[in-house]
């Protein structure tokens, strides 16, 4: 009986143990999911300021040449149009960044729900294995004193 007793509160505790150890994965993957959606917020805010910037810069060099009486053709349309597509580029990069940080981040939460859920089986399956041995273990001491 002892043996019963014992068997099943090391099963217990190690299940115990398994569960706190599978909340805190579990706790760190939601974690990695607020940090993926805070890396796409993050790039979609900058993105839109490069733009703002990139639109403020084009509007500036229009002014000045339209002030200096140059036509928009030639060299000077070459560089206005290098500046929205060097614009462009710089927002492609940003939002590229952002989301290629955030699915890293969701993988990383993938990862830790994997191990939390392993974690969980483990503990479960050693309570179990706990429990059977606990009471084989006292139904073949009961069989020997019986036998004795």
């Amino acid at each position: 009986m002892v043996q019963l007793f014992s068997s099943l509160s090391s099963g217990a505790a190690y299940r115990s143990q398994q569960f706190a150890s599978a909340d805190m994965l579990e706790y760190n993957a939601f974690a990695a999911e607020i940090e993926a959606g805070e890396y796409t917020r993050a790039a979609a805010a900058r993105a839109s300021i490069i733009r703002e910037e990139g639109e403020a810069t084009y509007a500036k060099q229009e002014a000045a040449y339209g002030a200096a009486g140059v036509q928009l053709t030639g060299s000077p349309l070459r560089v206005l149009a290098d500046t929205a597509k060097k614009t462009e580029a710089d927002i492609s990069e940003i939002m590229y960044q952002g989301k290629s940080r955030a699915l890293a981040a969701r993988n990383e939460a993938k990862v830790l729900r994997q191990k939390s859920e392993s974690l969980r089986e483990a503990g479960d399956e050693a309570f179990w294995l706990g429990l059977g041995s606990g009471l084989t273990q006292g139904v073949l001491r009961k069989s020997l004193i019986d036998l004795g």
